[in-house]
């Protein structure tokens, strides 16, 4: 796993998520209730703490449907 967190920069990839959870007028607590998750846990994500797990995938495939793969 500490290889995935070397080629992705954690701090980058939670910036932009929440960049288009902004986007898209949520909060990260509306967002926590849609991944049945908290809003500290999204929190930790969007600064950028290492949080690769399962939570990680959801968002992932939560914003993937919103915005093109390409931003």
């Amino acid at each position: 796993m500490e290889e995935i967190q070397k080629i992705i920069d954690m701090k980058e990839l939670g910036r932009r998520f929440k960049l288009i959870r902004q986007r898209l007028g949520m909060t990260q607590t509306e967002v926590g209730k849609q991944l049945n998750t908290t809003q500290l846990m999204i929190c930790r994500v969007e600064k950028g703490e290492n949080v690769l797990s399962p939570l990680l995938l959801s968002l992932l495939a939560f914003y993937s449907q919103s915005v093109s793969m390409d931003y």
